[in-house]
């Protein structure tokens, strides 16, 4: 997400080596060159590829990874459990998850199996919790023959937004809100820019 084959912005990749973000990194002056990738866009962008795989399977519908098989511009045509693809239809999908928790389990149960799968067990207790507590409250908003589908693929999903999930250490959680960064404040002073054209696509350097 973000760094497209063949599609770097220059030549130079997606990234400068020596950028530093903005709050704690720049006052450390310490550089962090992926993290210029890391946008809001980028973001959302990873959050719905990894919902899609949970209810479709690997394709496009709601922003997935895989390809478009089902015609049109099918990314704006399915509504969650009522549209015309539900979630667990695979007959177009790439590929999907084959996990299914075992019927009968409790929730706690659930999401300790899911823990070990997606975070090898470094899934901490608070999290667990929010997670127990989504898979109690998603049971009753479906029918009784699709509440358990259901209720366990909110709870996958919403196990992919872990810090666990997208880092292979124990995250240092504090239980604070982040103190946001202030905005640059604009200046009247003249500057001189420099653009650079980088054209798309390769050269033919023998023809």
């Amino acid at each position: 997400v973000g760094q497209m084959v063949y599609d770097a912005p220059d030549q130079f990749s997606f990234f400068r080596p020596d950028y530093m973000p903005p709050g704690g990194f720049t006052l450390a002056s310490l550089a962090c060159p992926e993290a210029e990738v890391l946008t809001m866009s980028a973001t959302i962008a990873t959050t719905s590829g990894f919902f899609s795989i949970v209810r479709q399977g690997l394709g496009d519908p709601y922003g997935g990874f895989g390809r478009n098989n089902y015609g049109g511009s099918s990314k704006y045509k399915y509504v969650w459990n009522s549209g015309w693809i539900t979630a667990g239809e695979y007959d177009k999908s790439a590929g999907y998850l084959s996990y299914s928790p075992m019927p009968g389990r409790s929730a706690e149960d659930i999401v300790d199996q899911i823990a070990r799968l997606l975070t090898s067990g470094r899934l901490r207790a608070k999290n667990k919790d929010i997670l127990v507590a989504a898979y109690k409250t998603a049971l009753p908003k479906y029918p009784v023959n699709k509440a358990y589908d259901y209720a366990w693929r909110e709870t996958l999903q919403l196990a992919s937004t872990t810090p666990e999930f997208h880092a292979n250490n124990l995250p240092r959680m504090e239980d604070q809100i982040r103190t946001p960064t202030p905005p640059k404040e604009p200046k009247d002073d003249s500057y001189k820019a420099i653009i650079v054209l980088a054209l798309f696509g390769g050269l033919d350097s023998f023809n």
